[in-house]
């Protein structure tokens, strides 16, 4: 097994970071990092208790991902309070 040195370990989080949470994601993500359903989805757009997606094309939407891990977050905190 090889080992990581510190700066490269650096790099990749800050690679990571920089790139990875502006990313897009599709329909069928959303769905499987959520556990909600297509219908439940756009129902809680509708009601504004869900992120709104962004057009990528002329008939393509997608989430950004940190929209989505904070709604998660977010439903996380709101369980633990109650």
């Amino acid at each position: 097994m090889r080992a990581f040195k510190v700066t490269q370990v650096f790099r990749f989080s800050t690679f990571y970071r920089i790139h990875m949470t502006n990313r897009l994601i599709r329909l069928k993500e959303v769905i499987n990092l959520t556990g909600k359903s297509r219908s439940s989805i756009y129902a809680d757009i509708s009601a504004l208790k869900f992120p709104k997606p962004i057009s990528i094309g002329s008939r393509s939407v997608a989430w950004q991902l940190t929209a989505i891990e904070q709604w998660i977050q977010s439903r996380i905190d709101q369980s633990i309070s109650t």
